[in-house]
């Protein structure tokens, strides 16, 4: 009788022992993600760090991806909600790229308005990678729009 509670109580710890441990390499396995993600963002920020930096501007900074160690997502905490809706604002005509200047250059064929005139030179002087950086379609022509 105390041989089967025993065998009993052995096959319950075993089947705890299983469960914890399917539970630790779930842990692991999304902590390795999320840490595979923080890579590919910075790696990112490096590559677009790099295309933009081809050309000599002093006046120029890039954009840098700022990554949270808590979250994925950016942090807005240092804004209020009315700076935040003003920063929205004006960034909606900034270049996707440097954010320092305006919108100017239509890319074709995909017609996005999303990149200032020195970043679009960047861009397609860079003949390994001339894409959109929207779309990342193939870019064939520039188009310089004045408002």
């Amino acid at each position: 009788m105390i041989d089967s509670l025993l065998l009993l109580l052995l096959n319950k710890v075993n089947i705890i022992i299983s469960i914890c441990l399917a539970i630790g390499s779930f842990y692991l396995l999304k902590k390795f993600i999320f840490r595979q993600s923080i890579v590919v963002k910075n790696n990112h920020s490096r590559t677009i760090n790099n295309v933009v930096n081809d050309d000599d501007d002093d006046d120029y900074t890039p954009f840098q991806f700022n990554v949270d160690k808590r979250s994925a997502r950016p942090s807005y905490a240092r804004f209020t909600r009315r700076n935040l809706q003003q920063e929205l604002i004006n960034d909606s005509n900034s270049c996707i790229v440097c954010w320092n200047e305006k919108k100017t250059v239509v890319l074709l064929p995909c017609k996005h308005l999303c990149v200032c005139v020195s970043c679009s030179k960047k861009l397609w002087n860079n003949t390994q990678r001339r894409t959109c950086p929207i779309c990342r379609n193939d870019i064939d022509n520039l188009l310089e729009v004045f408002m």
